[in-house]
C-alpha cells in the first residue's frame, strides 16, 4: 500500500477497505482486551484513550470498541461452541507457570478443528 514499506496498521488496512470492518473490529476489540491496542510506530500496546489521544485510531472507529465492547459475546467456547465474553473466557482458564491457559477438551465432538481456528 502506497506510503507504506512494512505491515499496513490494523485501523489504516480496515480505513481504506483492505480488512471488513467487522472483522477488523473483532481484530482491535481483541488487541484492547488483550492489552491495548497496537502502536505502529514503536510496536507496544496503548490502551484505547491513549490511541484516540495520539491520533492512531479515528473517533468513529473507536466509538465501536469502547468498553462495553468486552461484554459483548464475541469469543466462541471450543469445547461449548457458544459464544462467550471476553471475562467468561477468561474465568475458564487455568493458571500453570504463572500463564494462563484455557483448557482445551479435545475429546469433545461439538466442535471440529476448522471451527475453532476461524469462528
Amino acid at each position: 500500500m502506497a506510503g507504506y514499506s512494512g505491515p499496513v496498521p490494523l485501523v489504516e488496512a480496515i480505513r481504506v477497505g483492505i480488512v471488513a470492518e467487522m472483522q477488523g473490529t473483532r481484530l482491535l476489540d481483541a488487541q484492547c482486551n488483550t492489552g491495548g491496542l497496537v502502536d505502529p510506530a514503536f510496536g507496544y500496546r496503548v490502551p484505547l484513550e491513549v490511541a484516540r489521544d495520539k491520533g492512531l485510531i479515528d473517533p468513529r472507529v473507536a466509538g465501536l470498541l469502547n468498553p462495553q465492547t468486552s461484554e459483548q459475546k464475541a469469543y466462541t467456547d471450543p469445547n461449548t461452541g457458544k459464544n462467550c465474553t471476553y471475562d467468561e473466557m477468561m474465568q475458564k482458564c487455568t493458571k500453570r507457570n504463572n500463564v494462563l491457559l484455557l483448557p482445551i477438551d479435545d475429546r469433545n465432538p461439538q466442535i471440529q478443528t476448522h471451527q475453532m481456528i476461524f469462528n
